[in-house]
């Protein structure tokens, strides 16, 4: 929205200027400059609206939004929304994009994002370059998956990807209605790349499962399915 914002008050520009023009008749240049002087208020209004800061501190977040603010602590996180975008134009790399959403159950409101945008020395390379937001992201899902840990202890299984719950010996998969239970001695390997969780299973040549990162509380779920798969204790 901020940067319709910003388009909608450079297209209005010209209109403002209209006015200077030395042949254009009066009647055009009036309404030429009312419709300007309407879309940069319309854009200025968009912009005042939508404009915030957002900080990341020692103990949580904080934004600020229409001289408002709004607060998270670290512990209270519940959920946790991270996705990493690299941009290319006609094959060459511009910048990469990271944006990490946190929210708690108590908090009314949408969730308080933090966006990270930068160039990597190397916007081919495989792998994800560490930043602040990564190492929030991680610490974020490491208490979570403490959290979901204990649900597994108690005999609940835990969300991760759409049709798939985890266990502790095991992963639920829903087939269109039929449950299908993946033992973690079938599981080859976890991986993500680019943005995509692959599961493999066996000795398969193509993932069983591919599902996208940026769902709520995907990475820390993730933390806990590396731990079952190498066998760490609940």
């Amino acid at each position: 929205m901020i940067g319709n914002g910003i388009f909608l008050f450079v297209v209005a520009l010209p209109f403002l200027l209209v006015p200077a023009a030395p042949s254009a008749p009066i009647e055009v240049k009036i309404g030429l400059f009312l419709f300007g002087a309407g879309l940069a208020t319309f854009a200025l209004v968009m912009l005042w609206r939508h404009w915030m800061h957002v900080f990341l501190h020692e103990h949580g977040i904080r934004e600020y939004r229409q001289r408002r603010g709004r607060r998270l602590r670290f512990d209270d996180v519940d959920e946790v929304i991270y996705s990493s975008l690299r941009l290319f134009s006609h094959g060459s790399y511009i910048h990469t994009i990271q944006k990490l959403a946190l929210k708690s159950d108590r908090m009314s409101g949408p969730p308080l994002v933090c966006t990270h945008v930068f160039r990597e020395q190397d916007g081919r390379a495989n792998g994800e370059t560490t930043t602040p937001l990564v190492n929030v992201r991680d610490a974020l899902s490491l208490q979570l998956a403490e959290r979901m840990s204990q649900r597994l202890t108690r005999g609940e299984a835990v969300e991760w990807v759409p049709r798939l719950r985890l266990r502790t010996r095991c992963m639920e998969f829903d087939d269109r209605g039929r449950v299908e239970l993946i033992e973690w001695r079938r599981v080859s390997k976890l991986d993500i790349d680019q943005g995509m969780f692959r599961l493999w299973l066996d000795a398969e040549p193509k993932p069983f499962l591919t599902a996208p990162t940026h769902i709520v509380n995907f990475y820390p779920a993730y933390c806990l399915a590396m731990r079952l798969f190498h066998g760490v204790p609940q």
